[in-house]
């Protein structure tokens, strides 16, 4: 099985890593360790974005790992601040891919 990605694709069943802004923007020693992939936190809630999130896609790139990226959610049952998240996730994934996501 395999997992595809708009640029690249990993085998199923591949290491990876998840990072967010507490952890190093340089992702190298994942890398080294048989990582082939990096989820990057990008955002949460409605206002915080993750400092580090461009420097460690940019640095899975550079290593040949397939970045993604993920909003941390907290929104119950409110629709309404539901979509607000997911259209804070999408403008912020726009800065940082270069296929675009339209919302």
């Amino acid at each position: 099985n395999t997992v595809h990605a708009s640029t690249t694709s990993v085998a199923a069943r591949s290491l990876g890593v998840d990072v967010a802004s507490y952890q190093n923007a340089d992702l190298s020693p994942h890398a080294s360790s048989g990582a082939k992939f990096a989820i990057v936190k990008v955002s949460e809630g409605t206002n915080y974005r993750n400092p580090k999130a461009s420097g460690q896609v940019a640095s899975a790139r550079s290593q040949n790992m397939m970045p993604m990226g993920y909003h941390y959610a907290h929104f119950g049952a409110d629709s309404n601040r539901a979509f607000k998240k997911v259209t804070m996730l999408l403008v912020q994934l726009n800065k940082l891919v270069y296929h675009k996501v339209h919302i």
